[in-house]
């Protein structure tokens, strides 16, 4: 492929784990770069990388992740280029290169951010649009009416638990203008005009080794149409509650009750007997939700939440499932007394000693 200085860049793409290239590309997302790179999320993601080189040596690269399950949706991410080939097209030739493979794989939503206006340049000149906050998108000539229809009613969906795969569909589902709730996701700080791409890998990474769970509303076309995150608070104390975020999309609000109960017995299963959630007291069918799931309203926290229209309370709501006793003894968290302190300490106190 001809650059527009006359030199030729020589496009490969490579799915993780990336071989000779191992060390030349990188990965923003601290909390799995390790495992993304090393291709451990194969199984649930593609991953490929589309690399550039000049003379042999990597010019620029970039990557594209959808879901093993359904490819209709991905996110662009790890866009960089090396100084030395700055202003050479090597950014935009990279990306029309990701995007037609994407749309040859049936793709037809691509998402991305950035807060850097001449890497903004670059997206507007490949079709993508500005969406939420600091949010891009590309829809392909395929995508119709993408909000009116990918998140439409295709049958009753499936709650079952999430994996890496869901990471493009839950940024459909958290990136989408409906439900215009003011509180999106509270455990990542998500709210009505944020959008989610990194968010769903920090949850997941924090949800590991029971520390909580992430379930999926799935329909029958693979789409990610309802999220549930319940995690668990980090202390001995406190390790029986959880906090619940959830989203659904509006076609499926019939089966929102089910979907948290299916959540609820999951976090019930490791020892969460609380759970406990946040949402704007604006947000009436975010309510009525909850209660119909057998939420109820402990509390509003007046002036909690700055909104386009000024401050607004936040309603705190709870469900009890059953008392399940202590799932980490004691000892496990960080600052409380270890078995052989506890010796010492008796014996200590058995010699009188201070």
């Amino acid at each position: 492929m001809k650059l527009k200085t006359g030199e030729a860049l020589v496009i490969r793409e490579v799915e993780p784990p990336l071989g000779p290239y191992a060390g030349s590309v990188g990965c923003w997302w601290d909390a799995v770069e390790p495992d993304l790179l090393a291709g451990a999320l194969a199984p649930w993601l593609h991953c490929p990388y589309y690399i550039g080189e000049i003379d042999g040596s990597v010019a620029g690269y970039m990557t594209c992740l959808t879901s093993v399950r359904n490819p209709e949706v991905g996110l662009v991410e790890f866009v960089s280029t090396a100084n030395e080939h700055r202003r050479k097209g090597v950014g935009t030739v990279l990306l029309r290169q990701l995007i037609e493979g994407f749309e040859a794989k049936g793709g037809l939503a691509l998402y991305l951010c950035t807060t850097n206006p001449v890497a903004g340049q670059l997206y507007e000149k490949c079709g993508f649009d500005y969406s939420i906050g600091d949010g891009m998108r590309y829809l392909s000539a395929t995508a119709g009416e993408f909000d009116a229809r990918y998140l439409s009613r295709e049958g009753d969906a499936i709650a079952r638990e999430a994996d890496w795969g869901d990471l493009p569909g839950a940024t459909v589902l958290f990136c989408h203008p409906l439900p215009s709730w003011e509180i999106k996701e509270y455990l990542s700080h998500c709210f009505r005009d944020t959008r989610f791409e990194g968010h769903y890998v920090k949850l997941m990474r924090r949800v590991e080794e029971d520390r909580g769970v992430i379930m999926a509303l799935e329909n029958r076309r693979k789409r990610v149409v309802g999220c549930a995150v319940i995690e668990r608070l980090p202390t001995f104390q406190q390790q029986h509650v959880g906090q619940l975020s959830f989203r659904v999309a509006p076609e499926y609000n019939d089966q929102t009750a089910g979907f948290l109960d299916a959540a609820a017995a999951r976090a019930h299963g490791i020892g969460i007997s609380v759970i406990q959630t946040y949402v704007s007291n604006k947000d009436s069918d975010a309510c009525r939700m909850l209660e119909e799931a057998g939420f109820k309203r402990e509390a509003v926290l007046s002036d909690r939440l700055r909104t386009g229209s000024g401050l607004t309370g936040v309603a705190v709501y709870g469900r009890n499932l059953g008392d399940t006793g202590p799932w980490r003894p004691l000892e496990d968290y960080y600052g409380e007394r270890k078995p052989w302190q506890e010796v010492r300490s008796r014996a200590m106190d058995k010699d009188g000693m201070s």
